[in-house]
């Protein structure tokens, strides 16, 4: 079964190293890796050039669209398995056998998530402490879900979110979407599915819409999550956009997704993403620094959402030209 492995990157050379030394001491490699830079390609050709016994193929995408990379690294794909990852990311020892293992055991299985590892904060011994952040946790956990933002698997909820509570199980299971950095499809998946070519930079969502339309399309069982296949994610600084243009992007990726993957004119899906928006104000509050800003730029965005729903829904109003302008650093 041939691996193809695809990262799309963007001037993060230092993470991308990092990333390429993790592939070079796998266990099994992959076939071909196929890098996708969006910025300084210059810059990654020298870093690429010191990974001589990696079969690697590097690829300029001059949009920056994370979207648009992932779309252009499947086209030069020549293997029956691609695996996404992204750049700021370290791989298991044994990344490969393990999905390579479960795919050949698992015919009806078309996608493949696992464990992803965030690097730990500083260990707490003291007992009552870490009583009270864990209280401290399920309290918001329990609030987040009241409010139709959160859940404790990776489902996609009537309102449009995709949660990701399934990181700490321990057992294989099923899913009904995949997460950007740590994907594996059958490369059949792709006769039918692309990401969304629309999204631009970071492409929040693109992730959620393509696995969940997988899911719909095979049904359940089709996705799976697998506690062994594990990589580390660092969550590297985002280059490709500021703080603005995240939160526009976020809001008004999140509502295609919903209008994509749930309304079916439902006047209950309708209410559910309503009310769910709450959870994710709130989620999007704590999230960035600069909150007066934060807040400014959200009500900025759900006006422009509220008047332009429907040409946002149907891609005839240039979201993205509201998503770029106007931005501070």
């Amino acid at each position: 079964m041939k691996t193809s492995l695809i990262i799309p990157t963007l001037n993060r050379r230092k993470d991308l190293g990092l990333c390429l030394d993790s592939i070079y001491k796998l266990t099994q490699g992959f076939d071909e890796i196929i890098i996708v830079e969006q910025g300084d390609i210059d810059s990654t050709k020298r870093l690429v050039s010191t990974f001589t016994t990696l079969n690697i193929r590097l690829y300029f995408h001059p949009i920056k669209s994370a979207a648009q990379a992932r779309n252009k690294g499947i086209e030069h794909a020549s293997g029956e398995v691609l695996f996404f990852i992204d750049d700021d990311t370290e791989l298991s020892c044994d990344y490969v056998e393990v999905a390579q293992r479960y795919f050949t055991n698992n015919a009806s299985v078309m996608g493949l998530t696992g464990q992803i590892i965030y690097p730990s904060a500083p260990n707490i011994n003291n007992y009552l402490i870490r009583l009270l952040k864990k209280t401290y946790w399920w309290f918001h956990k329990i609030i987040n879900i009241l409010l139709l933002y959160d859940g404790i698997n990776m489902r996609i909820l009537r309102s449009g979110t995709n949660t990701h509570g399934v990181r700490v199980c321990k057992k294989p299971c099923d899913v009904e979407w995949i997460q950007g950095c740590h994907m594996a499809f059958r490369k059949v998946v792709f006769e039918h599915f692309s990401f969304n070519a629309n999204f631009i930079l970071w492409s929040c969502a693109e992730d959620a819409i393509l696995s969940y339309q997988v899911y719909q399309y095979y049904g359940r069982g089709a996705l799976r999550y697998l506690p062994d296949f594990k990589l580390i994610h660092h969550q590297g600084e985002e280059v490709s956009c500021n703080n603005t243009q995240l939160v526009k992007m976020q809001i008004i990726y999140q509502f295609i997704c919903w209008h994509q993957c749930i309304y079916q004119h439902q006047f209950i899906n309708v209410i559910a993403y309503l009310y769910g928006q709450l959870g994710y104000v709130k989620f999007l509050l704590s999230f960035y620094p600069w909150q007066w800003q934060t807040l400014k730029t959200i009500v900025k965005t759900y006006l422009f959402l509220f008047k332009h729903w429907r040409g946002v829904a149907n891609n005839s109003v240039d979201y993205n030209d509201f998503i770029l302008k106007d931005t501070k650093k």
